[in-house]
């Protein structure tokens, strides 16, 4: 006997075949099952027991959801960590002034690409677009200044960079009392000190002071004095005055004076000092050895004057010890003389 063509058998098996499968995964805990014949539709998945779920494991993400979107903190400091935006932020500080030199480059159009010095006026002259002011602006600015001009007359979306080869109106000097007194191009914002240490910091001969020459806008001349003992041992921020392109830096040497001490005193001759020092009469002894067992109890300061005359200061030594009195301070080429005693 035969149904629709085929054995009963054969008709029998086909159907069960399904049935079969559906059966064995649902026995064997199969969470999705496709069906084995076209039509079927797939059961839904089994759902996970709650003791199947540890803490740490994610649930995995549905593919047809959209992505989420990024925190804002996230975002903000990938901005801010960006090497490219820093570069950027430090470039917009660079301003263009008179004799910088540029090379202007325009892709794959030579005749527009020219090497251009910033004439004093703070302009540049390019061939079919003539005179461009470019004071004051930062070398993007610039690209955007020229591929404007050549976008108006002669081509279309150009593609313009600037590079600045040399930064002649960015530059500072910084002389005296440093290791390397040299001209610098400023790059980006620099500070005092960021300059003193660019010319390999103080030598020992610097003063108590430190000047700062600015040029104004109308051509007159500023002087800031720094006070180097507040600046550097007090930590008065505030005296690290920014530094601005055309700045001089000025470290005096500190002027020396000589003392002489003679007499009864150990080592006897004269002796070189910081003018700021302030040289008193007890410790130019002290540098001089000290006074031997034969010291006489009052010295004497021998003092000239710019007229020529002289004058003799006496000191009681044993009251200037006891601090009963003042140490007087010398003053340049004062002579200190320890007599002897006779009894």
């Amino acid at each position: 006997m035969r149904f629709f063509g085929i054995s009963p058998l054969r008709w029998i098996s086909a159907r069960l075949l399904p049935l079969t499968a559906l059966l064995t995964a649902l026995a064997l805990g199969t969470p999705c099952l496709r069906p084995c014949l076209a039509g079927t539709a797939a059961p839904p998945p089994a759902a996970s027991p709650p003791a199947a779920v540890t803490p740490a494991a994610a649930p995995d993400p549905d593919p047809d959801a959209p992505a989420p979107a990024a925190t804002a903190s996230l975002t903000t400091h990938g901005t801010a960590s960006s090497p490219d935006s820093l570069t950027k932020a430090a470039s917009e500080i660079e301003v263009l002034g008179p004799h910088d030199l540029l090379e202007i480059s325009v892709f794959d159009l030579d005749q527009f690409s020219r090497t251009v010095r910033v004439a004093d006026d703070g302009s540049i002259t390019l061939p079919f677009l003539g005179r461009i002011e470019v004071r004051g602006l930062t070398r993007s600015e610039l690209e955007q200044t020229i591929a404007s001009r050549l976008g108006d007359k002669y081509v279309n979306d150009p593609q313009v960079s600037v590079f600045v080869k040399e930064y002649e109106s960015r530059k500072i000097s910084v002389s005296g009392a440093v290791k390397n007194p040299a001209t610098l191009q400023l790059m980006g914002s620099r500070t005092l000190l960021d300059v003193v240490s660019e010319a390999g910091g103080f030598t020992e001969e610097v003063g108590p002071t430190v000047y700062v020459i600015r040029r104004l806008a109308d051509g007159s001349t500023d002087r800031i004095t720094i006070d180097l003992e507040k600046l550097i041992y007090g930590g008065d921020t505030s005296l690290n005055v920014p530094i601005l392109p055309g700045d001089v830096v000025y470290a005096p040497i500190e002027e020396k004076i000589t003392i002489y001490v003679n007499g009864a005193v150990k080592e006897p001759g004269g002796y070189d000092f910081k003018h700021g020092d302030q040289m008193t009469v007890l410790r130019a002894i002290t540098k001089a050895g000290g006074t031997t067992e034969r010291a006489a109890r009052h010295v004497q300061i021998l003092r000239r004057h710019t007229d020529g005359n002289q004058s003799v200061i006496s000191v009681d030594l044993k009251k200037v010890r006891a601090g009963k009195i003042p140490d007087p301070v010398l003053l340049r080429e004062d002579v200190v003389d320890v007599p002897e005693a006779f009894f």
